[in-house]
């Protein structure tokens, strides 16, 4: 998408994105949660960004933010609500280092957490499985929240992820910590209407939902 673009999109906020991915739903269940407007636009629709910007893009204010990082950063610093809007105490100034970490490494995760299936949870999903059944379920045991006093993209990464591990057939209800969050989540922003199962993979290496998980397709 070239510069003008942008700026000829007359103040609309626009995402470009593939549907399935992690990277989208994300993106998607973040900018919904903070009450955007947004002109969803999947793969394969005209005034598509050049081959080289990577998916999602998001257009907003005129200015371009293409990646999973810099769109997940950008609704984190200027999009987002203040914590003194979903409640009154305000957060420690040390937990929206931390938040920017989480999505730090939700990004990272993002890929791999797009090819989970039965046989990658204990191959090359592994590492992917010990940090939310470790690190991630260690920390919601702590708090309601990875963001600072709210649910945050920090939650709305990370939610996505699980909820794919989940797919795979990671038994979220033997994590009562995991298992809470993800309903609280839920609660504040409808999370099963922004987390689809992955397509189908053929040769008998298929991703197929487990569990008590049936995410609303979109």
């Amino acid at each position: 998408m070239a510069e003008s673009d942008a700026r000829n999109s007359q103040g609309q906020t626009l995402l470009f994105h593939e549907s399935r991915s992690c990277a989208s739903q994300m993106a998607r269940l973040a900018l919904a949660a903070e009450g955007l407007a947004v002109t969803d636009h999947g793969a394969g629709v005209p005034r598509m960004p050049a081959p080289a910007q990577p998916l999602p893009v998001l257009v907003h204010e005129g200015r371009i933010y293409a990646g999973l990082g810099p769109v997940l950063r950008h609704i984190a610093h200027d999009i987002a609500k203040p914590a003194t809007s979903w409640s009154m105490k305000p957060a420690p100034n040390r937990e929206p280092h931390e938040a920017l970490a989480w999505i730090s490494d939700a990004v990272e995760a993002a890929p791999l957490a797009d090819g989970l299936t039965r046989h990658s949870l204990a191959g090359s999903g592994a590492p992917l499985l010990r940090l939310i059944k470790g690190r991630l379920d260690e920390t919601l045991s702590t708090r309601a929240w990875l963001s600072p006093g709210r649910p945050g993209v920090a939650d709305f990464a990370w939610a996505v992820i699980v909820r794919r591990a989940e797919w795979a057939g990671f038994d979220v209800s033997a994590h009562p910590a995991l298992r809470q969050w993800l309903t609280r989540l839920d609660r504040k922003v409808k999370l099963h209407r922004f987390t689809a199962p992955p397509a189908r993979r053929l040769g008998g290496n298929e991703a197929v939902p487990l569990g008590p998980a049936r995410p609303a397709l979109i």
